[in-house]
């Protein structure tokens, strides 16, 4: 199972939008990533730094080392 793919399963396990993940993201970074960007990372055409994965997985409330590298256990 790729990034991608752990992504896009735990987007679709909390029933959260593109938009409603781009938006807690930039809140909690202070960065201005689009729900297109988090699009491209779900589908796989875009791959985020290891800092916006750790900040995806704080949003989700996964672990990092499980969406980054399908490390452990998903929730810590």
């Amino acid at each position: 199972m790729s990034f991608s793919d752990r992504l896009r399963a735990t987007v679709a396990e909390r029933g959260v939008t593109h938009a409603w993940l781009a938006a807690r993201f930039n809140e909690r970074t202070g960065g201005a990533v689009a729900s297109v960007t988090v699009g491209r990372w779900i589908n796989g055409q875009r791959e985020p730094s290891l800092e916006e994965i750790a900040a995806l997985a704080a949003v989700l409330g996964v672990a990092p080392g499980w969406l980054a590298f399908g490390e452990g256990a998903a929730y810590a």
